[in-house]
């Protein structure tokens, strides 16, 4: 593997379990819950634009963001059962 190659893959894996994250979270929460959620998406978005090809700002961002929707699936799985 190119060293070019290695920002795109480490970008991916990321992004994986972001969206994996996400959508499971998305999925069992009820609709006011849920616009929050996309509001909170919308920033880590715009965030992850800032960051550019930076991978150490990417890694700390996606490792924030996905330690939060753990966070909140974890809190929301302790009300259960669904």
């Amino acid at each position: 593997m190119s060293a070019r190659s290695a920002p795109r893959v480490r970008s991916v894996k990321w992004t994986s379990r972001w969206r994996c994250a996400f959508e499971t979270l998305a999925g069992l929460v009820g609709m006011g819950t849920r616009g929050d959620l996309g509001d909170a998406q919308r920033d880590f978005l715009k965030a992850r634009g800032r960051c550019g090809a930076n991978n150490a700002c990417l890694t700390a961002l996606y490792q924030a963001r996905i330690a939060t929707l753990k966070s909140e699936y974890q809190g929301l799985k302790s009300r259960g059962p669904f």
